[in-house]
C-alpha cells in the first residue's frame, strides 16, 4: 500500500472535494522537503549552486464556496505537519560512518542535526515561546501563525532558520561534515483572508520574493529597516472563495506573478454530504502513524535530485510541443497564461513532491514525471473558475446577477432589488441581462397572465 494510498484511507471520512485531498497530500510533502532538496547543480562544498536550482516549495490555495470542505483538508495536513518537534530528531540514528561513503552516496547520505546542536549566531536564534505559562517547543517544521501582520511575517521568515549536517568533499578528497543552514517555514491558513488583511500587495510581493528560495532576499520594512533572509523558503497551503479572490486582488498583481506561481485548485462542491465527520478508527489512525514517520524520514534528506533514465528527454520534447502549439493546453483560458508560462517549473515541483511521498531516494524517474503531468493536466480544466478576475464595473455586475440567479429564478424587479447597489440606473442592468443572455450564462422565459394579460 503506498502512502498516498494511506492518505487517501487516513481523510476517507472528509466530506472534501478529491482534487483537495490531492493536492492536500502533495503539499504535505513539499512543506517537509522545505529547502533542502533541489533539481540543479551543487559545488565542491555540497551546497546548490542557487542560480539554477529548482526546489520543490509551492503555492496552493484551494477555491470554493464557503462549505466546500477546504479547511477539512487543510486540518488534516496540520496534523501531521505540527505532530513532529525538533526535539524528536534522533543524531545517532543519521550518524553515517564517513569512511565507508563514496562519491555517489555524497548526494543522499544525510546527517540529522540534533536537538541540541550548537550553531553560529549570524545563522542561528534559537528561541522557545511562551503561551500562557506554557512552554511551546519548536516544530520540526516551522509554521506560520494563522493570523500575522506584515511585519511579523517577515520576523517569523527570519528566525525559522534551521540547519542540517551533510556530508561534504573537500578539494583534496577528504570528507567531512558540511553544516546548511535555511530558512524554511510553511503556511497552514483554513483563511486566506487571515494573511491578506492589510498591506496586500506587500505581503504578495515578499511570498513572490521568496517563492524562488534565493541565496539572499532582502525587503525593507517600514518599522524594521532592512530585512535579509538568507536561503529563505516559503510553502503556502490556503483556503479561500472566489469571492475574496475578486475582492482582494488587482488585476495587476494576479497578471504579474502571483497566478504564473500559484496553484489555483478549485471545487464547486463536495465529494459527499454528510452532517458529522466520521471517528477516525484503528485503521486510519495506523495508517496516519505510517505517513508521519515518513515525513519524519524527510526531515533527514539534503542534496541534488537527479533525473532517472529519459526525464531530461520527455520533458524537453513535452514543453518543445506545448510551447509551440498553445491549443495544446488542456484549459484555453487567458487567465491561466501566466501559469502556463512556469507550468515546466511547476510539473518538476510537482513530480519531486509525488516521488518523495513514497521514497527517500535522491532520484525522480520518467514514472513520477508523467503521473504529476497527468495530474495537472486534469487539474487545469477547472483552474481558471478560482481566478476571478474583473477589470470594470459591468463585469462586477454581470457577477453579481449570475450570483443572485443561482439561489432560484427571479423576475425582473426581484432581481433589481437583490443587486440593489451594484449599479447605478436600470440600463446598466439591462445591458448586462443581455450580455449574459448573448453568452449564454442565462436563459430568459416569459410569462404572461391569463387573467391580467401582464407578461413577466
Amino acid at each position: 500500500m503506498t502512502n498516498y494510498e494511506k492518505w487517501l484511507a487516513y481523510t476517507d471520512g472528509l466530506s472534501s472535494p478529491n482534487n483537495f485531498i490531492e493536492f492536500g497530500w502533495i503539499y504535505t510533502i513539499a512543506a517537509c522537503l522545505q529547502r533542502r532538496v533541489w533539481i540543479g547543480n551543487a559545488d565542491l562544498k555540497g551546497l546548490p549552486a542557487e542560480d539554477n536550482c529548482l526546489f520543490p516549495n509551492m503555492q496552493v490555495i484551494l477555491v470554493g464556496e464557503p462549505g466546500v470542505g477546504k479547511g477539512l483538508v487543510i486540518k488534516s495536513v496540520s496534523s501531521l505537519v505540527k505532530h513532529w518537534q525538533r526535539k524528536d530528531k534522533n543524531k545517532d540514528d543519521f550518524m553515517p560512518d564517513l569512511a565507508a561513503l563514496t562519491e555517489l552516496s555524497q548526494q543522499a547520505q544525510i546527517i540529522q542535526e540534533s536537538a541540541n546542536e550548537k550553531a553560529t549566531q549570524d545563522e542561528y536564534q534559537g528561541h522557545v515561546g511562551k503561551k500562557g505559562g506554557e512552554i511551546i517547543k519548536p516544530l520540526l517544521f516551522p509554521i506560520a501563525a494563522d493570523a500575522t501582520t506584515f511585519e511579523a511575517l517577515v520576523e517569523a521568515v527570519s528566525e525559522s532558520i534551521n540547519h542540517i549536517n551533510y556530508v561534504k568533499y573537500n578539494n583534496g578528497g577528504t570528507k567531512s561534515l558540511g553544516h546548511y543552514g535555511h530558512c524554511s517555514l510553511c503556511f497552514l491558513l483554513p483563511e486566506l483572508s487571515s494573511l491578506l488583511r492589510k498591506r496586500t500587495n506587500d505581503t504578495v510581493n515578499y511570498l513572490l520574493g521568496l517563492y524562488d528560495c534565493p541565496l539572499d532576499f532582502e525587503y525593507r520594512t517600514k518599522n524594521s529597516g532592512r530585512d535579509r533572509v538568507r536561503r529563505g523558503c516559503i510553502n503556502l497551503l490556503a483556503g479561500t472563495t472566489p469571492g475574496f479572490i475578486q475582492s482582494t486582488f488587482d488585476d495587476s498583481l494576479l497578471d504579474e506573478g502571483f497566478t504564473s506561481r500559484t496553484f489555483f485548485i478549485y471545487s464547486s462542491k463536495n465529494r459527499k454530504n454528510q452532517a458529522f465527520i466520521p471517528v477516525l478508527t484503528s485503521e486510519q489512525l495506523g495508517y496516519k502513524d505510517d505517513l508521519l514517520k515518513h515525513i519524519k524520514k524527510l526531515s533527514g534528506l539534503y542534496g541534488p535530485v537527479q533525473m532517472g533514465k529519459g526525464v531530461r528527454e520527455f520533458i524537453e520534447e513535452w514543453w518543445n510541443r506545448i510551447e509551440n502549439d498553445k491549443k495544446l493546453r488542456p484549459n484555453q483560458s487567458p487567465k491561466l497564461a501566466p501559469y502556463y508560462a512556469r507550468k515546466n517549473i511547476h510539473l518538476l515541483k510537482v513530480a519531486m513532491a509525488i516521488h518523495f511521498g513514497e521514497s527517500t531516494e535522491m532520484l525522480i524517474s520518467l514514472e513520477d514525471v508523467k503521473r504529476a503531468l497527468n495530474i495537472l493536466d486534469k487539474e487545469e480544466l477547472s483552474m481558471d473558475r478560482a481566478i476571478v478576475i474583473h477589470t470594470n464595473e459591468t463585469t462586477k455586475l454581470m457577477a453579481k446577477v449570475l450570483e443572485t440567479l443561482k439561489t432560484g429564478k427571479k423576475d425582473y424587479v426581484a432581481l433589481l432589488c437583490d443587486c440593489h447597489g451594484s449599479y447605478k440606473t436600470r440600463k446598466e442592468v439591462d445591458d448586462t441581462l443581455d450580455l449574459l443572455v448573448t453568452m449564454e450564462q442565462i436563459k430568459v422565459k416569459s410569462d404572461t397572465d391569463e387573467a391580467t394579460e401582464k407578461t413577466t
